[in-house]
């Protein structure tokens, strides 16, 4: 089994991170594989790029999303939803071939705000459950 972690934090020692890691550490050692995908380096969506070929960045986390049979993706609370770094790669990843099809995902964060993340969680379900995940 493979699983992709995608953050949508790019802060290195963001809470995110760490707490990935923490899941990364348990899953592999229950011997599953798991790929960290980087969100760094996206090109901001733009619908005059959707062309069927992807820039780089994007291209390879297309790659890893579709090789994988899960998605782990930990994300903090930004202005009572999902920070934009994260959406933009959902824009790219639900192009045709939709990434999210189908997939697994366990949607997970942390943040310092009292609400501890809830109304990026529900976002962020709202989105996936369009895309098919």
């Amino acid at each position: 089994m493979k699983i992709v972690s995608i953050v949508g934090s790019l802060r290195q020692d963001s809470w995110n991170h760490k707490l990935t890691r923490v899941a990364i550490d348990i899953l592999k050692g229950k011997g599953i594989k798991v790929e960290e995908a980087s969100l760094a380096g996206l090109t901001l969506f733009n619908g005059d790029l959707d062309d069927g070929t992807f820039p780089g960045p994007v291209a390879a986390l297309r790659d890893a999303m579709h090789s994988a049979d899960g998605l782990l993706v930990a994300a903090p609370e930004y202005n009572h939803s999902i920070p934009a770094v994260l959406k933009n790669a959902i824009e790219w990843t639900c192009r045709p071939p939709n990434c999210w099809t189908n997939k697994v995902v366990f949607a997970m964060g942390t943040t310092p705000g009292r609400s501890g993340g809830i109304r990026m969680h529900l976002h962020l379900s709202d989105c996936l459950q369009c895309e098919g995940a």
